[in-house]
Protein backbone atom coordinates (compact mmCIF):
# COMPACT_ATOMS: atom_id res chain seq x y z
CA UNK A 1 0.00 0.00 0.00
CA UNK A 2 1.46 3.34 -1.01
CA UNK A 3 0.67 6.61 0.68
CA UNK A 4 0.45 9.91 -1.11
CA UNK A 5 3.15 12.35 -0.12
CA UNK A 6 1.91 15.24 1.96
CA UNK A 7 3.63 18.57 2.04
CA UNK A 8 4.11 19.93 5.51
CA UNK A 9 5.77 23.14 4.44
CA UNK A 10 9.47 24.01 4.56
CA UNK A 11 11.26 22.01 7.18
CA UNK A 12 14.03 19.47 7.52
CA UNK A 13 13.34 17.97 4.07
CA UNK A 14 13.80 21.40 2.48
CA UNK A 15 16.90 21.91 4.58
CA UNK A 16 18.40 18.66 3.30
CA UNK A 17 17.65 19.69 -0.30
CA UNK A 18 19.36 23.05 0.23
CA UNK A 19 22.42 21.39 1.73
CA UNK A 20 22.56 18.79 -1.05
CA UNK A 21 22.50 21.65 -3.59
CA UNK A 22 25.47 23.25 -1.83
CA UNK A 23 23.48 26.13 -0.37
CA UNK A 24 24.58 26.84 3.17
CA UNK A 25 23.48 29.41 5.68
CA UNK A 26 25.70 30.93 8.37
CA UNK A 27 23.20 29.96 11.11
CA UNK A 28 20.80 27.05 11.56
CA UNK A 29 18.25 26.99 14.37
CA UNK A 30 16.99 23.40 14.48
CA UNK A 31 14.28 23.04 17.09
CA UNK A 32 11.67 20.40 17.77
CA UNK A 33 11.28 17.06 19.45
CA UNK A 34 12.82 15.21 16.50
CA UNK A 35 16.39 15.39 17.80
CA UNK A 36 17.35 12.19 15.98
CA UNK A 37 16.88 13.99 12.68
CA UNK A 38 18.76 17.02 14.00
CA UNK A 39 21.74 14.81 14.88
CA UNK A 40 21.66 13.19 11.44
CA UNK A 41 21.61 16.58 9.70
CA UNK A 42 24.50 17.90 11.79
CA UNK A 43 26.50 14.74 11.16
CA UNK A 44 25.84 14.98 7.42
CA UNK A 45 26.98 18.63 7.45
CA UNK A 46 30.13 17.74 9.38
CA UNK A 47 31.11 14.95 7.01
CA UNK A 48 30.30 16.75 3.78
CA UNK A 49 31.73 20.17 4.68
CA UNK A 50 34.71 19.25 6.83
CA UNK A 51 35.50 15.59 6.24
CA UNK A 52 37.14 13.49 8.92
CA UNK A 53 40.45 15.39 8.92
CA UNK A 54 38.85 18.82 9.06
CA UNK A 55 36.49 17.80 11.83
CA UNK A 56 39.36 17.37 14.27
CA UNK A 57 40.04 21.11 14.37
CA UNK A 58 36.92 22.78 13.00
CA UNK A 59 33.97 20.96 14.55
CA UNK A 60 32.94 22.06 18.03
CA UNK A 61 30.04 20.72 20.08
CA UNK A 62 28.92 22.85 23.01
CA UNK A 63 26.12 22.37 25.52
CA UNK A 64 23.84 25.32 26.27
CA UNK A 65 23.42 24.07 29.84
CA UNK A 66 27.15 24.19 30.50
CA UNK A 67 28.50 27.19 28.61
CA UNK A 68 27.52 30.80 28.27
CA UNK A 69 26.65 32.70 25.13
CA UNK A 70 29.90 34.64 25.43
CA UNK A 71 31.89 31.40 24.98
CA UNK A 72 29.78 30.45 21.96
CA UNK A 73 30.23 33.85 20.29
CA UNK A 74 33.96 33.82 21.06
CA UNK A 75 34.33 30.45 19.32
CA UNK A 76 32.20 31.65 16.39
CA UNK A 77 34.42 34.70 15.90
CA UNK A 78 37.61 32.63 15.79
CA UNK A 79 39.01 31.52 12.46
CA UNK A 80 38.95 27.92 11.26
CA UNK A 81 42.23 26.03 11.27
CA UNK A 82 43.46 24.94 7.83
CA UNK A 83 39.94 25.19 6.39
CA UNK A 84 37.57 27.77 4.99
CA UNK A 85 34.79 26.98 7.46
CA UNK A 86 34.16 25.74 10.97
CA UNK A 87 30.97 24.23 12.39
CA UNK A 88 29.83 24.99 15.91
CA UNK A 89 26.89 22.99 17.23
CA UNK A 90 25.21 24.18 20.42
CA UNK A 91 22.90 21.54 21.85
CA UNK A 92 20.15 22.60 24.27
CA UNK A 93 20.55 26.14 22.98
CA UNK A 94 17.25 27.16 24.57
CA UNK A 95 19.07 27.18 27.95
CA UNK A 96 21.74 29.47 26.53
CA UNK A 97 19.55 32.55 26.14
CA UNK A 98 18.38 33.53 29.59
CA UNK A 99 18.33 37.28 30.04
CA UNK A 100 17.95 40.36 27.91
CA UNK A 101 21.72 40.82 27.54
CA UNK A 102 22.18 37.31 26.10
CA UNK A 103 19.23 37.79 23.77
CA UNK A 104 20.58 41.12 22.50
CA UNK A 105 24.04 39.58 21.98
CA UNK A 106 22.53 36.70 20.01
CA UNK A 107 20.45 39.09 17.91
CA UNK A 108 23.57 41.10 17.16
CA UNK A 109 25.34 37.91 16.06
CA UNK A 110 22.39 36.82 13.90
CA UNK A 111 22.43 40.12 11.99
CA UNK A 112 26.14 39.85 11.09
CA UNK A 113 27.42 36.26 11.37
CA UNK A 114 30.96 35.64 10.10
CA UNK A 115 31.19 33.80 6.79
CA UNK A 116 33.81 31.36 8.15
CA UNK A 117 31.47 29.89 10.76
CA UNK A 118 28.32 27.81 10.56
CA UNK A 119 26.52 28.05 13.89
CA UNK A 120 23.94 25.38 14.62
CA UNK A 121 21.60 25.98 17.55
CA UNK A 122 19.41 23.03 18.49
CA UNK A 123 16.98 22.13 21.22
CA UNK A 124 13.60 20.70 22.01
CA UNK A 125 11.71 23.95 22.12
CA UNK A 126 12.23 27.60 21.29
CA UNK A 127 9.96 30.38 22.44
CA UNK A 128 8.81 31.90 19.16
CA UNK A 129 7.82 35.11 20.94
CA UNK A 130 11.41 35.94 21.82
CA UNK A 131 13.22 38.57 19.78
CA UNK A 132 16.04 36.23 18.72
CA UNK A 133 13.59 33.60 17.45
CA UNK A 134 11.66 36.17 15.44
CA UNK A 135 14.90 37.45 13.93
CA UNK A 136 16.07 33.91 13.10
CA UNK A 137 12.74 33.22 11.39
CA UNK A 138 12.91 36.46 9.39
CA UNK A 139 16.45 35.58 8.23
CA UNK A 140 15.19 32.05 7.34
CA UNK A 141 17.61 30.42 9.79
CA UNK A 142 14.85 28.75 11.81
CA UNK A 143 13.65 25.18 11.23
CA UNK A 144 11.20 23.60 13.64
CA UNK A 145 9.83 20.10 13.20
CA UNK A 146 8.13 17.46 15.24
CA UNK A 147 8.86 13.75 15.06
CA UNK A 148 7.20 12.43 11.90
CA UNK A 149 4.10 10.30 12.36
CA UNK A 150 1.64 8.57 10.04
CA UNK A 151 2.18 9.36 6.39
CA UNK A 152 5.00 11.77 7.15
CA UNK A 153 6.87 8.91 8.84
CA UNK A 154 6.46 6.71 5.77
CA UNK A 155 7.73 9.53 3.55
CA UNK A 156 10.67 10.14 5.83
CA UNK A 157 11.57 6.44 5.81
CA UNK A 158 11.37 6.30 2.00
Amino acid sequence: MAFAKRSSGPGFAELRRQLADGKTLPVYCLFGDDQLRVRSIVEWMRKSMLGEAGSAFNYHVLDGDECGLDKVVQQCMSFPMMSTVQIIWVRRADALIGGVDEENALCHYLTKPPKETILILSGDKADGRRKWAKLAKSEEYFFERATPTGRDLVTWLE
